[in-house]
């Protein structure tokens, strides 16, 4: 695999986890302004956070994987 590549599919999957973080923690800070919405019944499932943990671990390891390509 060509050098490029690997640092474009190693870059795209960081990437992906830190738009994944940025949004959950809009969707945090948003809460107080969604109160009523959230009154209403509309509250989302709540966020396991070890299934979270092992998904970035998982991240993790394929970034390290395509790193060592070669």
């Amino acid at each position: 695999m060509k050098d490029e590549m690997r640092y474009i599919v190693g870059g795209a999957a960081i990437g992906a986890m830190a738009g994944a973080v940025a949004a959950w923690v809009y969707y945090r800070r948003s809460a107080p302004q969604r109160a009523p919405e959230i009154a209403a019944g509309a509250a989302g499932v709540p966020l396991d956070r070890g299934r979270l943990m092992r998904l970035a671990w998982a991240v993790i390891g394929v970034v390290r994987q395509v790193f060592e390509l070669g």
